[in-house]
């Protein structure tokens, strides 16, 4: 078989129906190596027609070799599955996975680790209005019928905080699958369903399915290729997510669809993918060639049993995988058993094989034959005739080897016993016929001859016997100091509860969770229930010690989504919330969030013209009075309730800004760097501003983060402290006890005529309420499914409401704070 390279790259004339696109390098094209498309004849010209195929194919670890290998992987799919025999889709696209596998199994295992290539594989066959589907994760599958989605797998699996359904069959994470290449055997996820006119299918890599995962699918639900495909080349832009790639799909049911393409040549080799004719093979052909010429005249394919057709509003698994067996009568006796015995985590290759050569065990069996003729022979018998040589696998159980043992022992200790031993009849004395001779003459030699054979066979079984019971018994204790530490675990957790020293019962709480993680559990159901009911309960009492309330996704819910990546925002962000509105800069941009579709749409940036000028990078914004103000180096800028702007003179040039906030119309600015709170008056910001601290009570403003006004102003220093100024002078110093310690909180922000101070904390993913006082009201945490707080940077709370809105690196988080009003 040769593999036609010319099929890496899609045909032309497969545009109606198909759209695709790859972002590589920054860039965006139309065909990816890693999509292939095509048709064949029906395989044994029995079928209906031809066989639509679809493949994509996802490197597991990115490397130099991942994309070649992929789009020669991709082509011996095509070429294995052209040219087989069967007339069953899913028999024949199983074999063609399973050949291939093994090939670059075999590859991978002669390549150093730096080198070696796994791929996940998803291959769609449509044979008349029938959908068959094989899958290898990575890759993802999206089939809308009735605008309603099925996802393969579930697109949430590819988010790290996924939990898996525990009665899913295909919905976990993704199954034992590792891609094509890390195990001498894999088993394929199998599905199939029936297509009617308007479905439409997506098939992409693995990057776009957990964006995914949190949109609106939007056109992957209509019956428009090009505006799905065009979608998702946006999400990919958008997240900047490179190398992505998809292709959209659909069906060809119509007969104008179903010839077009009868230009192609029902030869396999024939089919390529620019239309032109493939090149000679090469001597010898490539290394996947020579393996998969090797994997085909040595496999067959156990047959996966029919199922009646479901209703076309479900897609239906088929079953986990599909055995694939070597051939008794394959070349050599060779089972390739040997591959089954690798592992990509253990390259270890002095390890004997479980299985004896054919040759060793003719040997054998010659050997015992020769010696049994020869004995024989003494008593005047005809020579035994030699067993044929027994076909099929040899066992790798440790019984059977101790066994063929005991009986190689055997046969050798009855050979070698001497003749003299055997009872003949005497010629020195007459002796009557009887009984008696012909047990000495015919029975006793028998015995003398198996006893040997029993000894050894005995020694077996006690042997046997005796591992067993020890491990049994090791077993047994294994499991006893198991429960033991378990049970240490618990009562450790009890006594963390009613420790007076809350911050040492956190540490100690912390201890237990490492120890519990670090016991044995794979493998062991009831151990791993065990320890996740403890793992449940330690998590119950670390959130008691801490004085945690956990909010579930009722009360935490994404509001809008940030228009930067994680971690590429620059400059302190600021959330505004006035007029039923809420305002968030970031990176020196003024968005405005949209509730409705959970964007944030940009009204005010650099470049844009402002009162006959251009606007500048914007430094901050604070709501003043009944309006927002903004501005940057040069200017004040002021949004009516229209949404229109105008621009204020403002003496900010040269001024670092920490923090900004008004009150009663006058602005206040925080300048950490200097140790300086300074206060523009109302109507007079184009003069310098006021000094608004004393010496003595800005004395610790260096170490300042960040600053809330109401009546009083509330300075939050990086130790976790709040200092209280009221009039120039430094009233108090609050000092929350928390546990942990704040020393990590990020913003704190005091609703105008509230009753509360809030600090976030980033590095906890918690909120916490503070009374005016200082004292700890209360701790919220996001439950695990919901939204995390964690890397949260700024946090403003209309009491009003009783809404809390979180800056995370996601977006804006809107919190239901149960707090308000009722403490």
């Amino acid at each position: 078989m040769t593999i036609s390279r010319e099929r890496t790259v899609q045909s032309a004339t497969m545009t109606a129906g198909v759209a695709q696109f790859v972002v590589r390098g920054g860039r965006r094209e139309d065909q990816s190596p890693l999509i292939a498309l095509g048709e064949v004849a029906s395989l044994t010209g029995a079928g209906p027609g031809r066989d639509w195929l679809y493949l994509i194919c996802e490197p597991v670890e990115p490397t130099g070799r991942a994309i070649p290998v992929g789009a020669e992987v991709l082509a011996a799919l095509r070429d294995v599955y052209a040219e087989n025999d069967r007339d069953d889709p899913i028999e024949a696209m199983v074999a063609a996975v399973h050949a291939a596998n093994k090939v670059l199994f075999a590859k991978n295992r002669a390549t150093a680790p730096a080198g070696r290539v796994s791929l996940g594989v998803t291959c769609l066959i449509v044979r008349g209005a029938e959908l068959f589907i094989c899958q290898v994760p990575p890759t993802q599958t999206i089939i809308a019928q009735n605008e309603m989605p099925h996802a393969l797998p579930e697109l949430a699996s590819w988010r790290n905080d996924y939990q898996p359904r525990a009665a899913s069959g295909v919905g976990g994470k993704h199954g034992s699958a590792r891609g094509l290449g890390m195990r001498a055997e894999i088993a394929p996820q199998l599905f199939r369903t029936t297509l009617e006119r308007g479905d439409l299918i997506t098939l992409c890599s693995s990057n776009l399915a957990a964006v995914l995962a949190d949109e609106d699918l939007g056109p992957l639900l209509a019956n428009d290729p090009d505006a799905a495909r065009d979608f998702l080349a946006e999400l990919a832009t958008q997240h900047r997510l490179d190398p992505a790639y998809a292709v959209v799909i659909t069906p060809p049911l119509a007969p104008d669809r179903a010839g077009a393409l009868d230009a192609v040549e029902d030869d396999p080799d024939a089919w390529t993918g620019d239309g032109q004719t493939p090149a000679g093979p090469q001597p010898g052909g490539s290394w996947i060639e020579r393996g998969l010429r090797e994997m085909r005249e040595r496999s067959r394919v156990v047959p996966w049993p029919r199922r009646v057709i479901a209703p076309r509003s479900r897609v239906v698994p088929l079953r986990e995988g599909i055995t694939i067996d070597a051939d008794d009568s394959s070349p050599g006796g060779r089972t390739g058993a040997s591959f089954a015995r690798w592992d990509a985590r253990d390259d270890d290759d002095d390890e004997l094989p479980d299985e004896l050569d054919r040759d060793d065990v003719d040997a054998i069996e010659q050997f015992l034959t020769n010696h049994r003729t020869e004995a024989d022979g003494d008593e005047g018998g005809e020579p035994a005739p030699r067993r044929a040589p027994r076909r099929g696998r040899a066992s790798s159980r440790p019984m059977g080897a101790a066994m063929l043992l005991g009986m190689i022992a055997g046969a050798v200790a009855g050979w070698v016993r001497p003749a003299g031993g055997r009872a003949r009849r005497s010629r020195d004395r007459v002796r009557p016929l009887g009984s008696l001779e012909r047990w000495e003459t015919k029975r006793a030699p028998r015995l003398g001859r198996w006893l040997p054979l029993l000894i050894v066979a005995a020694i077996v079984l006690l042997g046997v016997g005796l591992v067993a019971s020890v491990r049994v018994q090791r077993a047994r204790a294994a499991e006893a100091r198991f429960e033991r530490a378990v049970d240490e675990i618990a009562s450790a957790r009890e006594a963390a509860l009613g420790a007076a020293d809350r911050s040492a019962a956190r540490g100690q709480v912390l201890s237990l969770q490492d120890r519990l993680e670090a016991l044995p559990t794979e493998g062991q159901p009831r151990r791993q229930e065990r320890v996740a009911a403890e793992r449940a309960a330690l998590a119950v009492t670390l959130d008691r010690v801490e004085a945690v309330e956990r909010l579930g996704p009722g009360q935490v819910q994404t509001v809008a989504t940030s228009p930067i990546a994680a971690g590429k925002a620059t400059g302190r962000p600021q959330i505004v919330v006035g007029g039923g509105q809420q305002f968030v800069l970031l990176d020196g941009e003024l968005y405005l969030a949209d509730t409705r579709d959970r964007t944030m749409k940009r009204i005010l940036g650099a470049g844009e013209t402002v009162a006959g000028s251009a606007a500048g990078k914007l430094l901050g914004i604070a709501w003043r009075v009944d309006s927002l103000f903004a501005f940057d180096e040069r200017r004040g800028y002021l949004r009516s309730a229209a949404g229109g702007w105008s621009a204020l003179p403002l003496d900010i040039a040269g001024r670092k800004v920490t923090a900004v906030d008004s009150f009663g119309g006058n602005l206040y600015l925080l300048e950490a760097e200097r140790a300086f709170i300074g206060k523009f008056v109302a109507g007079d910001y184009a003069s310098p501003p006021q000094p608004w601290t004393n010496a003595k009570g800005g004395g610790e403003l260096a170490g300042a983060i960040d600053m809330t006004i109401d009546k009083d102003i509330y300075v939050l220093l990086a130790d976790g402290r709040v200092l209280d100024f009221f009039g120039g002078e430094l009233k108090s110093t609050l000092a929350p006890v928390a546990v942990p310690a704040l020393a990590g909180a990020s913003a704190v922000h005091a609703a105008p005529d509230g009753r509360f101070l809030y600090l976030v904390d980033p590095r906890e993913g918690r909120i916490v309420c503070l009374g005016r006082d200082g004292a700890i009201v209360a701790v919220y945490k996001a439950a695990p499914e919901a939204p995390s707080f964690a890397g949260a940077r700024e946090i403003a709370v209309d009491e009003g409401a009783g809404i809390a809105y979180v800056l995370t690196d996601a977006g804006l988080l809107a919190v239901r704070l149960p707090a308000l009003g009722r403490r």
